[in-house]
């Protein structure tokens, strides 16, 4: 029985993850214009949001479905209806039997995207804590900067770590050579320790698992760089000059170094794209502010949770669909 019950669970979460991710992917192609007139820290704002909209709706749905379970409403049956004439995921009208193969092909595709998002945040969360250990044991204090100084000749800047990530930068980019753009490399790796980007990448790591396949490649891929164009912006607005950072990102790239995996690394993304954002002075939107989205997500479950009635027996109905 619990297996089963557990199968349904799953699909169900699929059901849902994969409906939303569906919603999300026409939502950003519909919106395409309206993110190219964002900022790079708005439209990094919104990437991270449409890719942790699966999940949260997940949750929130699922916490709805399930709450006979929790005793927050009373289970019941539509009068006149057979009770098991579709799949029930509370425990007290739940029939002991293998889920269709639609749904058991949905749980089964869950199970393994979670397994792979799960897997890859532990091999980076791991991976990232060894080096950084690692770098900090032969990294040397620079003078007042206080910053740490890898003994490599190669010009690079990176960020290592998670929860307390820190910055490093090579013996070579404090050279004489290229000491012109240290500044310029130093503020934009301060901007991802200033707003959390590793942290970040790490939770959208485990939210893309609840992604359809293509759109969570996507969304990865455009949310690195997003992070990386506010970087860059909040760099040249420290610095007053796009020109002085775009400088340093040509230069950085002819003498480029391979940063350590799961870093966060100066000149290793879509560099001409970066050059190009920077030398481009038209008006961008801030918005929407984070409190909107926040505001958004709060009515999520309000309404999610003041539905659970409709919510628990209309996932049910959908699973008897698509088993049917």
């Amino acid at each position: 029985m619990m297996l089963s019950l557990l199968c349904l669970f799953a699909a169900a979460s699929a059901m849902i993850a994969f409906t939303t991710s569906a919603l999300v992917g026409v939502g950003l192609a519909a919106l395409r214009q309206r993110l190219a007139g964002l900022t790079p820290t708005a439209e990094a704002r919104v990437l991270l949001g449409a890719a942790l909209l699966p999940m949260l709706t997940c949750a929130a749905t699922m916490a709805a479905a399930l709450a006979p379970s929790f005793g927050w409403i009373v289970d019941h049956c539509v009068r006149g209806l057979d009770s098991h004439a579709h799949p029930h995921i509370c425990v007290d009208h739940h029939v002991s039997a293998l889920p269709a193969p639609m749904l058991v092909l949905l749980a089964g595709l869950i199970v393994v995207r979670l397994a792979m998002g799960g897997a890859r945040l532990m091999h980076g969360a791991v991976t990232t804590a060894l080096t950084g250990r690692a770098l900090a044991r032969v990294a040397t204090t620079a003078g007042a900067s206080g910053l740490r100084v890898l003994p490599l000749d190669e010009p690079q800047a990176f960020v290592v770590g998670v929860l307390r990530p820190m910055l490093f930068v090579t013996r070579g980019l404090v050279s004489d050579a290229h000491r012109e753009h240290l500044t310029a490399v130093v503020a934009h790796e301060h901007s991802h320790l200033r707003r959390r980007d590793p942290l970040r990448r790490a939770v959208a790591t485990l939210a893309l698992a609840f992604h359809l396949p293509g759109l969570a490649g996507w969304l990865d891929r455009r949310l690195a760089r997003a992070h990386e164009l506010a970087a860059d912006a909040d760099a040249a607005h420290e610095l007053g000059s796009r020109t002085l950072v775009a400088r340093a990102l040509v230069r950085l790239t002819r003498a480029h170094l391979q940063a350590p995996r799961m870093a966060l690394a100066f000149a290793e993304s879509d560099v001409e794209a970066r050059v190009a954002a920077l030398l481009d002075n038209r008006p961008r939107h801030d918005q929407p502010h984070r409190l909107v989205l926040l505001a958004g997500l709060g009515t999520l479950f309000i309404v999610v949770g003041s539905s659970a009635d409709t919510v628990h027996h209309g996932v049910e109905i959908v699973l008897g669909l698509l088993g049917g």
